[in-house]
């Protein structure tokens, strides 16, 4: 009878300080490799014990680290495996994509779900100096290799934090903190100037083009204004003009009725008595 095949299987630890590491998962290499191309590549290079092998991560954090690799342990074998970030912080979730960004997640969509939750974050919430920081930190483009796929959301908080400067919705205290940032990296620094390049003038032409509006609604509602006032006018001395009018008919009328050329009316007998007086 056959010895069972003993699967391989991989220690993976973080480096926590120069003389320590911390443990983060065991799981087997098989699906490790089948869902991380930086730790097929790595433990393509033989060695003497190739059962049990340990891996030791340079960085990371440990949470996220453990987080995304139990996730490959116990749902790897799955072809819609999806990495959780339900209930996480918005640090904890950046954390997550630099785990996935550093063994190399396949396939792509599973970590671009959350490429696509930091980009919506950044985009449709204030700019702080905890986001600007965080992404800057893992997402600036030296640190991803200028690659223009994973730079998307630093490039969102650029325009996000640009764009409240611009019109003025940073609280001073947070302003403060967020340029703090910026004089301190000089990459970042140079990406916002080149982003407020481009949209202060917008900002400008906007605000011009609107005081403009309200100058000329302004106008325009004074002129209807008058316009109405002088048809009003008009309405009431055409009024009396009729009014005069029909008094003269009516005498007349009162006269043809005296005459015996008209039967009398109603209408117009006060005024045949007035002419009988």
């Amino acid at each position: 009878m056959a010895t069972p095949s003993v699967p391989r299987m991989v220690n993976v630890f973080v480096r926590i300080s120069d003389n320590e590491r911390e443990h983060i998962s065991t799981l087997q290499r098989t699906t490790l490799e089948a869902r991380s191309s930086a730790f097929r590549a790595f433990l393509g290079q033989p060695v003497a014990n190739e059962h049990d092998r340990d891996v030791t991560l340079p960085s990371g954090s440990p949470r996220a680290l453990r987080h995304v690799l139990n996730t490959i342990k116990w749902r790897g074998h799955h072809p819609e495996m999806f990495i959780s970030i339900t209930g996480m912080t918005f640090t904890e979730v950046v954390g997550i994509w630099e785990v996935c960004n550093m063994i190399s997640l396949e396939p792509q969509r599973v970590y671009e779900r959350v490429t696509a939750h930091i980009i919506g974050h950044v985009s449709h919430n204030p700019a702080t100096a905890e986001i600007v920081n965080t992404v800057h930190q893992a997402m600036r483009p030296s640190k991803v290799s200028f690659d223009a796929e994973k730079e998307r959301p630093w490039r969102a908080m650029i325009h996000q934090m640009v764009w409240d400067e611009v019109h003025n919705s940073t609280p001073p205290a947070e302003k403060a903190a967020i340029q703090s940032i910026v004089g301190d990296n000089p990459d970042l620094r140079q990406a916002v100037n080149t982003k407020m390049a481009d949209l202060r003038p917008k900002k400008d032409a906007y605000d011009a083009q609107s005081a403009a509006n309200r100058t000329r609604i302004a106008a325009e509602r004074n002129a209807a204004a008058q316009r109405g006032r002088g048809q009003r006018g008009r309405g009431q001395r055409g009024r009396g003009q009729h009014a005069g009018n029909e008094e003269d008919r009516r005498w007349a009328q009162a006269r043809e009725v005296r005459a015996g050329t008209r039967e009398w009316t109603p209408q117009l007998g006060w005024y045949v008595d007035r002419l009988r007086r």
